[in-house]
């Protein structure tokens, strides 16, 4: 499920549950979201949504990284919570 994110919104909800994390976040739900980087690799902004998994988020992203790119985003990070999954990631294609 697709949630927008309310203002106070914390990129450190919930207990971690990805790879490669350690220890616990606050309690609470876990969310993924995407942080937008301008040309430059500064962050930049974007949709402000979140989503329940990986897998939504990734879906999402796929949908509209040319809508993203056209508006001036040039690379992208996952994060789970505030911890990044992957990334930066190019909107580019690699020549």
């Amino acid at each position: 499920m697709r949630r927008f994110a309310g203002p106070g919104a914390s990129e450190n909800q919930g207990a971690s549950r990805g790879i490669g994390h350690q220890g616990t976040l606050p309690s609470g739900l876990v969310t993924f979201r995407w942080r937008y980087l301008d040309e430059a690799g500064a962050e930049t902004t974007g949709p402000d949504e979140t989503f329940d998994d990986q897998t939504e988020a990734e879906s999402w992203f796929t949908e509209v990284w040319p809508e993203l790119l056209d508006e001036g985003v040039h690379a992208v990070t996952l994060l789970d919570g505030g911890v990044a999954v992957y990334g930066p990631m190019s909107l580019h294609e690699q020549a």
